[in-house]
Parts: C-alpha cells; sequence; structure tokens
C-alpha cells in the first residue's frame, strides 16, 4: 500500500507533469497500455491523459532500488549513464530523465512488478 503523498510532493509532482517533454514514444505506449488496460478504450488526447495521470503519480514504490540500478546500468545514452526518476500511478509508471533543465517522459510502461 502506498502512503499518501504530502502537499510538497503533489505539487513538484504536478508542476513536472506540467513542463514535462513527452516523446512520441512515450505516447504511442501510453495508448498502448490504455487500450490492453481498458478493453480497447483509448484516450482521445494521449498528452492530457498522461499529463493528468503524471500529475498524481509518485516516485514511493515506482521501481525497487535493484530493478533501478539495474536500468541505470543497461541504458546508455551517448555511452553515458542516463539516471532516471520514476513515477507510479496504479499500474501506470513513468519513466522520466532530465536533460538540462527539461523532464522528458521517454517511456511510460505497465508496473506488472517494480
Amino acid at each position: 500500500m502506498r502512503r499518501e503523498l504530502s502537499s510538497r510532493e503533489k505539487t513538484e509532482t504536478a508542476e513536472l507533469a506540467q513542463g514535462a517533454i513527452f516523446k512520441p514514444h512515450a505516447l504511442e505506449r501510453l495508448v498502448e497500455r490504455m487500450k490492453y488496460l481498458n478493453n480497447g478504450v483509448v484516450p482521445k488526447d494521449p498528452e492530457k491523459t498522461a499529463r493528468k495521470i503524471l500529475a498524481s503519480a509518485t516516485e514511493d514504490g515506482a521501481i525497487s532500488p535493484i530493478g533501478k540500478i539495474k536500468r541505470l546500468l543497461s541504458h546508455k545514452r551517448g555511452g553515458r549513464l542516463e539516471e532516471a526518476r520514476y513515477f507510479i500511478n496504479e499500474n501506470i509508471r513513468f519513466v522520466v530523465v532530465k536533460r538540462g533543465e527539461q523532464n522528458i517522459v521517454v517511456t511510460i510502461e505497465i508496473a506488472y512488478f517494480k
């Protein structure tokens, strides 16, 4: 069971969701995941839906520490390790990287496990 977010955490996550850039791949994955989870129903505006889901997501429990280390070691960008932040809302997990000052949602997953 996840803990309730503090008002500070809610504000930070909502701001991140509002200002994030969603890669086309992430939005394609959201449509695919939502179709699977909602008996074929897909969002009319995937980006708006993604922002709404991300705005109420939490980092707490989004991925296990071991899972995060495995991903960090196996994913490189331009030969460099690129650390990601993980947010979860119900069973939808967002993978967010920071490039410069910009938060970028690179993919959206179904979180079967952490």
